[in-house]
């Protein structure tokens, strides 16, 4: 595959994940938990493809550096807060682990991407949600270099 049919295959990937996670908001508001989590395996399995069991055992680093692409661990990050709300909706699960791993996944854009000021503003929402004390130490230091910059 060239160049350029592999980044719009990479494009069309990134916006059908983004869709189907629309989706999965939209189920949860209207109250919708069966159909919103379906839909979120949907928007990991377009995302990560037939690695999407993978992903929920492995740690961030790891599975941003097999997404590769900053635009990929920000869509990873939008995920993972996702079922966060889920789980916030349902009252069930933990759903501050799953922020944390929105906040590791957008950190990691961060440091492959520090110029996007789309991430900046989830890296503050997130870093709302999350205690500093429960990131590794790689994220704390993150967040520290992300404080002194934005």
């Amino acid at each position: 595959m060239g160049s350029s049919m592999h980044e719009d295959y990479i494009m069309r990937q990134i916006r059908a994940a983004v869709r189907l996670l629309l989706h999965a908001i939209g189920f949860r508001v209207a109250g919708d938990l069966e159909a919103a989590r379906q839909e979120m395996g949907n928007a990991y399995r377009e995302l990560l493809g037939s690695d999407a069991l993978l992903f929920s055992s492995m740690d961030s680093k790891t599975g941003a550096a097999l997404l590769a692409r900053p635009e990929k661990m920000t869509v990873m990050a939008d995920l993972f807060h996702e079922e966060a709300e889920i789980l916030r909706t349902a009252k069930k699960g933990d759903p501050e682990a799953m922020d944390r791993r929105a906040l590791e996944y957008a950190l990691e854009a961060f440091m492959t991407a520090p110029e996007s000021e789309e991430n900046a503003a989830r890296i503050k929402r997130l870093a709302e949600r999350v205690k500093a004390e429960t990131l590794d130490a790689r994220y704390r230091e993150t967040m520290e270099d992300f404080n002194k910059t934005n």
